[in-house]
């Protein structure tokens, strides 16, 4: 915040990557609350930056002017709940942001500075303006550190990093392809907003992400269990053939 405790529209523009003239679009269009004069002078707080940072979202959801302008004057209340559940993030986790510069000095000093880029290319990060970086799940990062005080090469955290961005990603769009195809489009074609149950596909999506996360930690806790034992069959029977021992039967199976 500025050190007259507000924003100029310019500084505004700045923090949330909506132009002057959208800003002011929005304004006439009575999505924004016009903002606070003292003098000549025009200030803007949070609760703007709040605004378009929502009018933001539901603009990529592919709502037109007119509808968000619906959706933000409460008279469709359940289209807003549900919009807002859509574009939450199901998980706790707050992102922090960082400087790439701090993220490379740190790789740098276990002798990868280049994972640090590499990692950026993935979806759990985001660059931002002047070097800053948006860590999007403080966890995953956290959790590559432990592997690298594991003694595990962050080039390899960052390629399983990739290999989770790859899988989970695919699973991500199945579930949600499933969700469009069976819940959402029986629900709201043919309908107009005031008359689609919004509290029920609501409350369809929050189960449906909760199943979602459950299938896939249950599902890799088999297929861990099961590619630990297939390594284990092969190092045994690697560790047999170099002692020179005949096999045990069925164990280079």
């Amino acid at each position: 915040m500025s050190s007259h405790d507000g924003l100029t529209v310019e500084e505004l523009a700045q923090q949330t990557g909506v132009s002057v003239r959208n800003i002011r679009y929005y304004q006439e269009l009575g999505l924004i609350a016009a903002p606070q004069r003292r003098g000549r002078m025009a200030f803007y707080d949070a609760t703007h930056a709040a605004r378009l940072g929502r009018i933001a979202a539901l603009r990529e959801e592919g709502l037109s002017l007119e509808a968000i302008a619906r959706v933000l004057s409460g008279t469709d209340g359940g289209h807003l709940r549900f919009m807002q559940t859509l574009l939450d993030d199901a998980t706790n986790e707050e992102p922090v942001h960082a400087h790439f510069d701090d993220l490379q000095e740190r790789w740098a000093s276990a002798g990868e500075a280049n994972s640090a880029a590499r990692a950026l290319d993935t979806s759990f990060f985001r660059a931002l303006a002047d070097g800053e970086v948006e860590v999007r799940s403080p966890a995953l990062l956290r959790i590559g550190y432990e592997l690298s005080d594991l003694e595990i090469p962050l080039a390899d955290a960052v390629e399983l990093l990739a290999t989770l961005e790859t899988h989970l990603g695919a699973i991500a769009e199945s579930y949600i392809a499933l969700f469009i195809e069976r819940v959402w489009r029986p629900a709201v074609e043919g309908s107009a907003a005031r008359d689609v149950r919004w509290d029920e596909l609501e409350q369809t999506l929050v189960r449906l992400r909760g199943l979602a996360g459950e299938s896939v930690a249950v599902a890799f806790a088999v297929l861990m269990r099961d590619a630990t034992e297939r390594a284990r069959l092969r190092e045994m029977a690697s560790a047999t053939l170099e002692q020179g021992a005949p096999l045990e039967r069925g164990a280079a199976a």
